[in-house]
This record gives C-alpha cells, sequence and structure tokens, in this order.
C-alpha cells in the first residue's frame, strides 16, 4: 500500500547520497545554482534539492500543465505541507521535456541530476549527451538509477511476482496474469515491460566509457552494487541456474544499480 511518508523517507535518502556524494569529491553546490532533475517526476527530490539552488527545473514525459486538472503545484505543496517538508513554489519550475531531446539551451545548469530514470529510458546515449550537452563548463552530472533488467527484480514489479529473474524467463503475458492476480494496477500491468529499456549493464559500461574518451565530462566514479541476495540463495535459485545456462554472465544477473558521477569539461 503507498504512504507518503515512506515515499518521501526514499527520496530524502536518495538526494542525501547524491548530497554526500558530492561533497566527498569536494564538489560544493552554490545557492544561486540552477539544478535540473531529468525524470524528477512529481518533484519528490524538490524539497531537499532548493536549500543548494536558485531555480529547480524537474523534466519528465508528463504533461504538467494538465495533470490533476492543471492542478499540479497546488497539490504537490500540499503533499509537502502534509509531511512537513518546505516547498518554495516560486523556485521549482516544471517541464516537459524527453530526455533524449531537452528543450533547453546548451551550457546552462550548473548541476544535473537523474536517479532512477536511466533504466527507463529508451535511447539512454541521447540522454546522457543532452545532459552534457545543457551543462555549464564545471557542472556536476550525477547518475543513479537501478534496478538494472538483467538483475533479480529488474522487472521492477518483484513485489507482485515473487519469483527472482521471472520476467527473463516467463512469456510477458504470464508475467502480466500473475501481477493482475496478485493486485497490480492496470497502469502498471500496461508498463510491463514496455516502460523499461533493457539496457544491460556492459551496455551502460561502454557508454560511461565512450563519454569519458571523448573529453567532454572527467569522470568521478562510476560504480555498482548488487542486488540484496544472499550468494548461497542466488546461487542454489533454479532461475539463476536457468539463465547461466543460457548465457548470461553472474555480474549481470547481480549488480542492481549503476551511479555515474562526473563533472562537465570545457571541450565544445
Amino acid at each position: 500500500m503507498y504512504s507518503e511518508k515512506s515515499d518521501f523517507e526514499v527520496h530524502d535518502q536518495e538526494i542525501d547520497r547524491f548530497l554526500t556524494q558530492a561533497r566527498a569529491y569536494g564538489v560544493s553546490i552554490r545557492p544561486d545554482s540552477l539544478i535540473l532533475d531529468v525524470g524528477g517526476n512529481l518533484g519528490m527530490h524538490a524539497w531537499k534539492l532548493l536549500p543548494f539552488c536558485k531555480r529547480l527545473y524537474v523534466t519528465d514525459v508528463i504533461r504538467y500543465s494538465s495533470i490533476y486538472d492543471g492542478h499540479l503545484l497546488h497539490l504537490v505543496a500540499e503533499k509537502h505541507e502534509r509531511n512537513n517538508r518546505p516547498f518554495d513554489l516560486a523556485k521549482v519550475v516544471f517541464v516537459e521535456s524527453d530526455a533524449q531531446d531537452q528543450i533547453f539551451r546548451n551550457s546552462f545548469f550548473d548541476v544535473v541530476l537523474s536517479i532512477n530514470a536511466f533504466e527507463h529510458i529508451p535511447d539512454p546515449a541521447k540522454a546522457l549527451y543532452e545532459i552534457i550537452r545543457v551543462s555549464k563548463p564545471d557542472a556536476l552530472i550525477y547518475l543513479e538509477f537501478d534496478p538494472l533488467w538483467n538483475s533479480p527484480g529488474g522487472g521492477h514489479f518483484e513485489s507482485y511476482i515473487g519469483e527472482p529473474w521471472a520476467h527473463l524467463l516467463w512469456p510477458a503475458m504470464d508475467y502480466k496474469a500473475k501481477m493482475r492476480s496478485a493486485g497490480a494496477s492496470e497502469q502498471e500491468i500496461n508498463d510491463f515491460p514496455g516502460a523499461m529499456n533493457r539496457h544491460t549493464l556492459n551496455s551502460f559500461r561502454g557508454l560511461f566509457r565512450s563519454v569519458q574518451e571523448s573529453r567532454l565530462v572527467r569522470v568521478l566514479e562510476m560504480s555498482t552494487w548488487p542486488a540484496s541476495f544472499r550468494e548461497e540463495a542466488r546461487s542454489s535459485h533454479p532461475n539463476f541456474q536457468k539463465l547461466l545456462a543460457k548465457g548470461y554472465s553472474e555480474e549481470d544477473l547481480v549488480v542492481r544499480g549503476v551511479r555515474f558521477i562526473a563533472i562537465r569539461t570545457a571541450k565544445a
């Protein structure tokens, strides 16, 4: 069951990690910064970011002007107030914009972050190069996303399925039927599997290497973390063994998430 409190806690933790990583690399975010949150949905990161910026732009493929009958900003502000999160509407701009083709001019933002969006964006390479394009020289770029498609819960709806890697082995119709019987909404059912881009760990690594080699950015970190699945339980699970037999690598099946941190260079 959805909980506003829990939802805020998750998003708060995401921004806490972002700020911790920025400090760890000696990056200072000035209070007059322009920040872009790519794939920021309904602005759940906003209140934690607002003290660090002059203005926050939240973008997604959402018709912000008409969602909730045009009352989005009012409802977002009320939601923050209910949960004791200060929210300055004057500093937040919601913009309908495709991550693969941003509407902003070149070298506009001091900080660009994207959390839990790059596993959904159809063409992550286009999205990353657009992030680089709209970033100022010396801007901080921060990507963090999970779960990857080949990880145990990469189908994104494991809470309804209860079986790791089922999305890689079951026909889509069977997966959807299980979701429906477990109480998933029709919107969630329709999102599987099209809402995920199915890019692999190696695909993302290749993208980050190409960006690094382009010298458009100075990479500070490219890291991963595993699924919270005990090694002994994982190695004995029949789905894990079936996928190894199909040619999947152990790393590809185990790594859940990716973090990429970089500084935009002055190279045109």
